[in-house]
């Protein structure tokens, strides 16, 4: 589940000193709110989910950890957690390469970040039978290198966007001045532009955190390992163990949290150490490069795309592997628009496409929906923020393949799988870039609006609705990709249909050219409608702000 930087705040953009008269305190709210939330579980678990492989209760969930046994959870936990550090380590180090290089020499920004973005729209659950082919099982007891390389999939775009954010935000007169004393360009880099993007930096690093874990157990769900935390889900879930699948749920949720929290804590130090410095942390994927006409990111994505092909090929070549698992570009399009069978292999893997887009657009509207109200919600009630937030961000860190094996126990194999599945990828994005979106008009308009005697609903209706355009595509184009790799999980663990239960049967067969087609197209697909979504942003903007 791929997201841009975004940093939670209350329903101001800075926090305020309580006064008397003002209400609850905000801890109070959110501890209320929880225990609540947490009461409400209890009972629907007590009442409607009852029997085996129902929904557990909170006390039944703890409760596993000590009837498992700290061994359990040690012996897996430890297999993931190296994969997903060398994942983190290997994909933040390529993107910061990459961010360096573009600014060296600008004129590569960007086809660099359009590259970044073809990346971003690369849906993991596809292109992890595909890694796996290539790089096979690991020897026993060695991490999966299928998970490793997922990880690091995931953590590039976010740390790469961050990374290019904090370059810019260098201080202009700060640059002149190494110039005027003779410094070049690397000199910029090192005394001024790198210290200046520390702040956002480090932000892309910590959002990135729960998705190396991500990324790690997905690897280990394509196969290869007998220990990790994903091989462990998926016992639970054969065994129909519900109280299981949820602690070890709550574990992956807990490593990538205190991970995040680590990183979170780094983050304001430095902004500390800096003054307060640094660029402000994006608010979504960047469309690509600066300026230009609303068609030149759609020619620069198909060209990274193209960039992308040639590498592929590279690849294969570099590593030598079997031509029975390794197909190249040509393979593919013979596959799809040469062989005697082509018609009928593109009727497949298109109606597959079709399937799986249908699923991906059910989980999107429902996502961006809930997230939407919600978002209207706190900002009509701001007190509510100290509920939703916190159980927001602890949905977000629990890795989504921890989510589905409980979200099939409960809802079955069918659409309110898909959509839920969808639905919970688009949300947490979705929820904060909105709601920081409303937090944030011109403070003059809300304060014209209040002249006249209108109250929070007439500021939400005349001026924070439009002010939230910006943010609402930000999260639509976040959400898109996201949507597509939802539907894709669902589709592989749940209702067997579409691409991704497609690519399973074809990988289970041996029919490796089919899974190769389906990732390739699908892959196109996505990072066409991410295009498409960026044509309609600019159009839109521009039309609302000239």
């Amino acid at each position: 589940m791929t997201m841009a930087s975004i940093q939670i705040a209350g329903p101001g953009s800075r926090p305020r000193r309580r006064r008397g008269g003002q209400g609850p305190h905000p801890v109070v709210v959110g501890s209320v709110g929880s225990v609540v939330i947490l009461l409400v579980w209890w009972a629907v678990a007590s009442v409607f989910f009852t029997g085996p492989g129902a929904l557990p209760t909170p006390l039944e969930v703890l409760l596993q950890f000590p009837a498992d046994g700290l061994g359990f959870y040690w012996t897996n936990l430890q297999v993931t957690l190296v994969e997903a550090a060398q994942g983190y380590l290997l994909g933040a180090v390529l993107a910061l390469l990459l961010a360096v290089l573009v600014l060296l020499v600008p004129s590569l920004e960007r086809a660099g970040t359009q590259l970044a973005v073809v990346t971003y729209c690369l849906p993991p659950v596809a292109v992890a039978p595909v890694v796996f082919l290539l790089l096979g099982a690991p020897s026993p007891g060695d991490p999966s290198r299928t998970a490793t390389c997922l990880a690091a999939l995931l953590v590039f775009f976010l740390v790469y966007t961050n990374a290019v954010l904090g370059f810019r935000s260098a201080d202009r007169q700060s640059l002149e001045l190494v110039q005027a004393y003779g410094g070049r360009r690397r000199h910029q880099l090192l005394k001024v532009q790198l210290p200046a993007s520390v702040p956002a930096l480090i932000g892309g690093l910590k959002i990135a955190a729960p998705i190396a874990v991500l990324g790690a157990i997905l690897g280990e769900y394509a196969g290869g390992v007998d220990k990790g935390l994903g091989p462990a889900l998926l016992t639970a879930q054969r065994q129909v163990d519900a109280p299981r699948t949820f602690a070890i749920g709550l574990l992956s949720a807990a490593v990538a949290g205190g991970w995040f929290a680590l990183l979170a804590l780094v983050e304001r130090l430095a902004r500390l150490r800096l003054g307060g410095g640094g660029a402000e942390l994006s608010r979504g994927p960047v469309a690509g490069g600066r300026g230009g006409g609303p068609w030149l990111a759609v020619v620069l994505g198909a060209g990274a795309l193209a960039f992308l092909l040639l590498l592929w090929w590279l690849g294969l070549l570099a590593i030598d592997a079997s031509p029975f698992v390794s197909k190249t570009p040509g393979d593919v399009w013979r596959y799809l628009f040469v062989d005697e069978a082509a018609a009928g292999n593109r009727e497949i893997v298109l109606g597959n496409i079709a399937v799986t887009l249908a699923d991906a657009g059910l989980g999107f509207v429902a996502g961006l929906i809930v997230a939407f109200a919600l978002a209207v919600a706190m900002t009509l009630i701001p007190s509510l923020s100290h509920v939703v937030l916190p159980w927001a961000l602890v949905i977000q860190l629990v890795p989504l393949v921890a989510m589905a094996p409980v979200i099939i126990l409960l809802f079955g194999r069918g659409t309110a799988t898909v959509a839920v599945l969808g639905g919970l990828i688009v949300f947490f994005p979705g929820l904060v870039n909105i709601s920081m979106g409303l937090r944030t008009p011109p403070q003059e308009m809300l304060e014209l609006v209040a002249v006249y005697g209108g109250g929070r609903p007439a500021q939400l209706r005349k001026v924070r609705l439009a002010a939230c355009v910006p943010a609402l595509f930000a999260a639509i184009k976040i959400g898109v990709p996201a949507a597509i790799n939802g539907a894709l999980l669902a589709e592989w663990l749940a209702t067997g249909r579409g691409v991704g239960g497609n690519i399973t049967t074809a990988m289970s067969s041996g029919n490796n050219i089919a899974v190769w087609a389906h990732v390739v197209v699908m892959t196109g697909v996505a990072l066409g409608l991410y295009a498409l979504v960026v044509v309609l942003e600019k159009a839109v903007l521009r039309r609302q702000f000239t």
